[in-house]
């Protein structure tokens, strides 16, 4: 790089060019970019009969920029420091948005706005005007002149591909489905996000993971019907649980808000949008959280006190009574509970509150809520068999 005190290559010694400096030429590895260098256009050719007056000029111009540079050379280093101080900032966020352009660049990826409105466009001259692939393909490159390939018309129009952030493009409407699924993320279920560096997109996951086969497969089928596609296959971990999960960000936008899951205020709509959808929500909330003991009466256990506050809300809604109007106190955070499977001990990090039904709501909870998970179901059913509430089978044989 040509800098201030190198008054570059001397004009009047033959044999030796000077590179062409491009005003595009890219300077950012260098040292001293965008400080002191020489930014004089390049010289234009001569006319005839004027190259030797030209070139005594050129000469005197150059050993007054030479004497220049070096009577200056210790301010222009001052005012180098101080510009690099003052610019440092500015100069870092342009280099990060200069490297997420380059990646950009490298991988052929168009920004996210022009390709939705490409998207747009090729579903409109496919699907209403009919139009072939290669007339598409002369349409757009007219329109804003790029080329799609047919791979990715095809993609486009069966609907395995879309622009819109690789996320699946539909409307939630209030469902038991959609009930059930919010009971479950508000139980055993879980929400995350997968964070990705530009130009590539975040990816968001809701999934389950339990022990009972039943419940992982109609958590699956209920999904499905809300995203409107095939039920995924519960998988089988290393541990021997089941694991249910799908990506879906208009889904994991409705059950989250800034990383905590099932945000009361915005879920509502959905969950009580009738009694039905109240049951439903109900169901996968017990059968993540609930259990039922020997003697029948039913519990669910958490550590979040408003949840529970509302799930006794909508256990009255539908007739069924609690033992008590807010959520009771279990467990105390800090206080040592040893594993019984594992007999390892660890510490409680929150506190732990439960919910009992009263015991002549039993039968109100089996018929409009009952369980998805075959063990509790079995459990319930026993329970009232004794009580005289359901038919015994055994003895009507």
């Amino acid at each position: 790089m040509i800098g201030p005190s190198d008054p570059g290559p001397d004009p009047g010694r033959r044999g030796r060019l000077a590179p062409a400096v491009s005003p595009d030429e890219s300077v950012v590895d260098s040292d001293d970019a965008g400080v002191g260098q020489d930014l004089r256009p390049a010289r234009l050719s001569e006319p005839e009969g004027e190259g030797d007056d030209m070139r005594k000029g050129h000469r005197e111009h150059a050993e007054k920029d030479r004497r220049h540079a070096g009577d200056s050379a210790n301010a222009d280093g001052a005012e180098v420091v101080t510009a690099v101080c003052d610019t440092g900032d500015t100069m870092s966020a342009e280099a990060s948005t200069q490297n997420q352009e380059l990646k950009q660049k490298r991988k052929g990826m168009l920004p996210r706005e022009l390709r939705i409105k490409i998207y747009e466009d090729v579903l409109v001259l496919r699907r209403r005007h009919g139009l072939s692939y290669n007339k598409i393909i002369k349409e757009i490159k007219r329109r804003y002149g790029v080329t799609i390939s047919k791979s990715t018309l095809s993609g486009w129009g069966n609907g395995k591909h879309s622009p819109y952030n690789g996320i699946r493009i539909l409307t939630l409407e209030p469902s038991e489905d959609l009930a059930f699924v919010a009971g479950v993320i508000a139980g055993d279920g879980y929400v995350w996000k997968k964070s990705k560096p530009p130009p590539t997109y975040d990816e968001f996951f809701i999934g389950l993971e339990v022990k009972d086969k039943e419940f992982a497969q109609f958590f699956a089928k209920s999904i499905a019907k809300v995203l409107g596609r095939d039920p995924p296959a519960p998988r089988q971990n290393k541990y021997g649980r089941w694991v249910v999960e799908v990506k879906c960000k208009t889904l994991y936008e409705l059950l989250t808000c800034n990383g905590k899951k099932l945000i009361i205020e915005r879920i509502r709509p959905y969950i009580e949008h009738c009694e039905k959808c109240i049951a439903a929500f109900l169901r996968g909330f017990f059968d993540s959280e609930g259990w039922v003991p020997e003697d029948g009466v039913i519990e669910v256990v958490n550590t979040d006190y408003k949840l529970l506050e509302y799930v006794i809300y909508l256990l009255n809604r539908i007739g069924i009574e609690t033992t008590s109007e807010k959520p009771r106190l279990r467990q105390r955070a800090g206080i040592p509970i040893r594993n019984p499977k594992t007999g390892k001990v660890h510490r409680a990090r929150k506190d732990v509150y439960y919910i009992r039904l009263r015991t002549n709501s039993s039968l109100v909870f089996h018929e409009k809520v009952g369980f998805t998970i075959e063990r509790k179901r079995k459990r319930l059913e026993e329970y009232l068999k004794r009580r005289g509430l359901l038919p015994d089978d055994s003895m009507m044989t």
